[in-house]
This record gives structure tokens, C-alpha cells and sequence, in this order.
């Protein structure tokens, strides 16, 4: 009777399980709710460029709960990137001491993922310090860095505000037509155009709200100055990394 009482209960969730996947009413309404943060941070990460082409953010649960934010932000606060700096951060004006804690959420940022686009020779100088040997010279490895301090000058010719479009950037465009792909099954096996609909509507929503040039506006804004400045960025204290740009 007890292994009978089991088996019915392992095949009555089998079911349930089951019919979530053709008619997913429980799983679809919980999903709906979540996501939204996720989304604020994608649009953005990816938005900030031209209109043309749009930025590819991808259709998914999180839009729903991030329309509904990114509403209120815009007729509350006037902006839409209303995500704090990921990371504490100082801005130092070279030249008079000035600094100031950072607001900005793009330098936030940059400062944050330092460590994977980090030139090689910066790299070198970076080993994992040990108590014994701090400060000493290894054979053929440099010294091991307490303190680190990155020199970077600004390309002629570069343009600010101009992002460079990697392989991650256009992997959104690959992702949405494997979307789109899946939700053209159900129409060819059971004539049910719905999720195609759905979907594609989804993602042009999406796209069109990851394009708006208010993006742009509000991930770039800066003042341009005609005489070259150097600002050094630095998380403070307990940090063994210092930035610094010029130009």
C-alpha cells in the first residue's frame, strides 16, 4: 500500500510537471514577478549606442516586472537608469586633489569588472601577495605589487559615447532568432500562432525599449572639456588598484 501511495504521488507530480510544460499557468505567473533588476542591468549594459541598430536585449520573464518600474522611474525621477554604481568608488581630479564619491553607474562599472579587461602588463604585477614575500623580487616575475597603479591615455580619434560592439553584443541578435525559432514549433505542429505572436512582440518591445536615445543621454553624459585632464579612479582604501586617465 505504501509503495502503491508513492507511485500514485510520483505520477501525479509527473503529470502536473507534464502539463506545465504545454499549459505552464502556475510556473508562467510566478516567473512574470521576477526578473526585473536583471533586465534594469542588461538595458543598461547593452543600450548607450546608436538607434541603428537597435540593441539587442532578449525577450524574457523580467520584462513585465521591469516595464512596470522603468514607468514609474521615467515619470517619477525623469531618467531610466536608476541602478546604483555596483561599486564604491573614488574620483580624484589629479591636478587639484578634488575628489568626490562616484554617482555614475558606467564608471561603477568599469571599475568593477577592472579585472577581466585588464592589459597583460598590468596583469604581471598583480600575483597574489604572500606575507614573506611582499615586495620581493622573484626570478624573471617582477615585483609583487602592494599597490598598483595603471597609467591610461586617451586614442586620438576616439570619439566618447561611441561604444565598440563585441561578440557578446551581437550574440543578443543569435539568441532572439533561437527564440523565435522555438516559438514557431507550436504553429507548425498544432496550427497555434499565439506564442509566435507573443514573442515576437516581446522582442520588438524590447529592442525598441533598449533604443530609446534617453539611454544614450543619460549613460554618457559628461562635460567636454577643450584642455586635456586626468582623473584617477580608486575604489579607496583595501583596494590594490588605481586607474588612471588622461586625456
Amino acid at each position: 500500500n505504501v509503495c502503491h501511495t508513492m507511485s500514485g504521488s510520483f505520477q501525479a507530480s509527473g503529470n502536473e510537471f507534464a502539463r506545465q510544460w504545454t499549459q505552464p499557468t502556475d510556473i508562467f505567473s510566478v516567473l512574470l514577478i521576477l526578473g526585473g533588476d536583471v533586465i534594469q542591468l542588461a538595458c543598461a549594459s547593452m543600450a548607450g549606442g546608436t538607434s541603428i541598430p537597435p540593441n539587442p536585449v532578449t525577450f524574457s520573464f523580467g520584462w513585465v516586472a521591469y516595464a512596470v518600474s522603468a514607468l514609474l522611474s521615467a515619470i517619477g525621477e525623469n531618467r531610466l537608469i536608476t541602478c546604483q554604481p555596483e561599486a564604491p568608488l573614488l574620483v580624484i581630479n589629479l591636478k587639484s586633489g578634488y575628489r568626490r564619491s562616484n554617482n555614475s553607474w558606467l564608471l561603477g562599472r568599469l571599475v568593477k569588472t577592472y579585472e577581466h579587461w585588464m592589459p597583460d602588463e598590468v596583469q604581471r604585477h598583480l600575483r597574489p601577495l604572500k606575507k614573506k614575500k611582499m615586495m620581493k623580487r622573484r626570478a624573471g616575475a617582477g615585483y609583487i605589487s602592494a599597490l598598483c597603479i595603471a597609467v591610461y591615455e586617451w586614442q586620438p580619434g576616439w570619439k566618447p559615447g561611441v561604444p565598440q560592439r563585441d561578440l557578446a553584443w551581437w550574440s543578443g541578435y543569435l539568441v532572439s532568432f533561437m527564440q523565435l525559432a522555438v516559438s514557431v514549433i507550436p504553429l507548425g505542429l498544432h496550427g497555434d500562432w499565439a506564442i509566435l505572436l507573443t514573442t515576437a512582440a516581446g522582442t520588438l518591445l524590447s529592442y525598441t525599449s533598449a533604443s530609446l536615445p534617453q539611454w544614450r543621454v543619460e549613460k554618457w553624459k559628461a562635460r567636454i572639456t577643450e584642455k586635456p585632464k586626468s582623473v584617477a579612479l580608486t575604489a579607496g582604501n583595501g583596494s590594490r588598484n588605481v586607474i588612471i586617465i588622461e586625456g
